[in-house]
């Protein structure tokens, strides 16, 4: 198979040692989708100017100011949270017309 590259959309290794492994398996955008980051702006600044690879992550509503990709959650790990509660973050990523990442669903 020929590819131009790779995007892993489930990425939790997200320092320049995993980014380097993952360029070498052909993945081109390692992106943190599931959980995301509790600061996507510090999250980039801590990247800018030295990854080796394109990358990504999500939040909800704050870190869709600071320049998250979508919201991602896991919703398997939510048995706890009211139907609204997750009703209300797909919304705001529909409203917003963004990706929702859900891993197990």
């Amino acid at each position: 198979m020929i590819a131009p590259g790779f995007i892993d959309l489930h990425a939790h290794g997200q320092d320049s040692v995993s980014s380097r492994l993952e360029a070498r398996d052909g993945v081109t955008t390692a992106l943190e989708l599931e959980g995301g980051t509790d600061d996507v702006a510090r999250w980039y600044r801590e990247r800018e100017g030295h990854a080796v690879i394109n990358h990504g992550a999500t939040l909800i509503e704050q870190g869709l100011d600071q320049g998250a990709l979508g919201i991602g959650f896991g919703i398997q790990y939510l048995s706890g949270t009211a139907r609204g509660e997750n009703k209300g973050r797909i919304k705001v990523g529909a409203d917003a017309d963004l990706t929702i990442f859900d891993p197990g669903g």
